[in-house]
């Protein structure tokens, strides 16, 4: 499954940066209080995140998966 690569920007790679960190933080939570599939489930976000991070591309357009992209905020 393809999608075309989007460049990461220095304010995406910031937001990616800190969706890992709370993801992570979220999972760990999570996991404490004995919520096994949240705790995967963030973990997993956390990941997500990361790769688009480290790969310098947001990854597949939400169009690609039937998706709508989200809404810009002004």
């Amino acid at each position: 499954m393809g999608g075309e690569k989007v460049p990461v920007t220095d304010a995406q790679r910031e937001r990616l940066e800190y969706i890992e960190r709370m993801c992570q933080e979220l999972a760990r939570m999570a996991e404490v209080g004995g919520h096994k599939l949240l705790s995967y489930l963030l973990e997993m976000a956390r990941e997500e995140a990361e790769n688009a991070r480290t790969s310098a591309s947001v990854g597949i357009q939400p169009s690609a998966i039937g998706m709508r992209a989200p809404r810009q905020r002004n």
